[in-house]
């Protein structure tokens, strides 16, 4: 929370360059900011959280984010980057998603964008029941979802929600000829030239968040996004013996659209621990944070 790094190239607030795999859960990343260095004309190859060269070894090793808040962080004048980014993978990784996230409140400067994907071909990357919000690309010409490396690499988007985001581009998925495959998504606007390939109807209707001025991405209880995600009950939402969605799911059992959706529904970033654990003598859970 709330620190500054000045780069050139190939950085990022969280970085990780070479891992074998990279996950992330239940994190809030707030309040951060990415700035250029003033001996670097444009940086380049940036993000708040930012994997570059994926080295898996097993078929499950692949970038992982999950159940967490990344809001009201700022990038400042770079090229080919994301409030998210993932870089290159060899070998090639089926198994990138990201889910149950909430990408919120930042501000992308240059040519940056809210989510950079530039894989290595057989590759894959899955945009899950997660929320990408008023997100501020607008002093740019960046998008809010990119693929530019190699254009045979599949961007898979179910159950979304990307609405009231400031874009100059638009919502596009650029310099990509293989399929955005899209289903169950609400947005308030895509680039029409883009292979898109949406499978289902694509929503355009305000999803009435709770207070998306505070930072609050549930739904209310009279959304049109609850109970509007996938069907198929792998993706139905935690619920009671009656059918009855579990909070902070709405309405019944169906999948919600967005980052309060689908079987991994819950609390979304940080949680402090409420009680010590007394066998854990080298990290206390009691003073674990927020950074």
């Amino acid at each position: 929370r709330d620190n500054v790094v000045t780069s050139g190239s190939y950085n990022g607030m969280v970085y990780a360059h070479e891992a074998k795999s990279f996950f992330m859960e239940r994190c809030d990343v707030t309040g951060n900011a990415l700035q250029r260095n003033p001996a670097v004309t444009n940086g380049s190859y940036e993000g708040i959280v930012y994997v570059e060269r994926l080295s898996p070894v097993a078929a499950s090793d692949a970038m992982v984010v999950e159940r967490c808040r990344i809001d009201e962080n700022r990038i400042e004048r770079v090229s080919n980057a994301g409030i998210i980014g993932m870089d290159g993978s060899a070998p090639a990784s089926l198994n990138n998603r990201l889910s149950n996230t909430v990408i919120s409140r930042n501000r992308v400067g240059g040519a940056g964008n809210a989510v950079y994907v530039a894989l290595s071909i057989g590759s894959a990357f899955q945009i899950t029941n997660s929320t990408l919000a008023a997100n501020d690309l607008s002093s740019g010409e960046g998008d809010l979802i990119a693929n530019s490396s190699n254009p045979s690499v599949p961007l898979n988007l179910r159950n979304n929600i990307l609405y009231f985001n400031t874009l100059r581009a638009g919502f596009r998925y650029i310099n990509a000829t293989g399929p955005a495959n899209v289903s169950y998504l609400d947005s308030d606007g895509n680039h029409a030239a883009d292979p898109w390939n949406p499978s289902t109807p694509i929503l355009s209707i305000d999803p009435r968040f709770t207070d998306a001025s505070a930072g609050d991405f549930t739904l209310r209880a009279s959304s049109p996004a609850v109970d509007q995600g996938d069907p198929a009950a792998a993706y139905d939402d935690p619920h009671d013996a009656a059918g009855q969605a579990l909070p902070p799911a709405r309405g019944l059992q169906r999948n919600d659209l967005g980052a309060y959706g689908g079987p991994g529904a819950n609390d979304i970033g940080f949680q402090p621990p409420t009680v010590d654990d007394p066998a854990t003598t080298d990290i206390r859970e009691d003073v674990i944070g927020t950074y």
